[in-house]
């Protein structure tokens, strides 16, 4: 939420300046709001709610609106489960409670799998060095 919302600042705040230097008027400035308020809300639903998550010869993908990236399950270090996300930019952002997965040496993702112990069952069966930690 919180680079959604900083990109409606840097957006409206440089549009709100020029309208009221212009001298537009007061209804353009609601009805540009309004639409670019609308359109991100929008878009972030529609991201939050087509994320897809897979694995497939021993690399774990996972699918967001505009990509798809992977992680070779070997890379895998620990599998924080019932983890709470606050901050954005992650893949499942719909979601507050779900999974962090640490790979390689200072990378993180936080995501929410469906099915959360047979998610990590599959993990552990390709990787059985990735440690499961449960948090409260």
């Amino acid at each position: 939420m919180l680079p959604t919302l900083g990109f409606v600042s840097i957006f409206m705040i440089p549009m709100i300046l020029i309208l009221s230097i212009s001298d537009g008027s007061l209804i353009a400035l609601i009805y540009i709001m309004s639409f670019t308020y609308i359109f991100i809300a929008i878009m972030s639903l529609v991201a939050q709610y087509t994320i897809q998550y897979w694995i497939q010869d021993e690399v774990f993908f996972y699918k967001t609106l505009f990509n798809i990236n992977q992680i070779p399950i070997e890379t895998i270090r620990k599998i924080e489960v019932n983890a709470t996300n606050w901050q954005s930019g992650s893949p499942a952002t719909g979601n507050k409670n779900g999974i962090f997965i640490y790979y390689n040496t200072y990378d993180d993702i936080f995501i929410t799998p469906n099915e959360i112990s047979k998610f990590i069952e599959m993990m552990k069966s390709i990787n059985p060095n990735i440690e499961a930690v449960y948090s409260k």
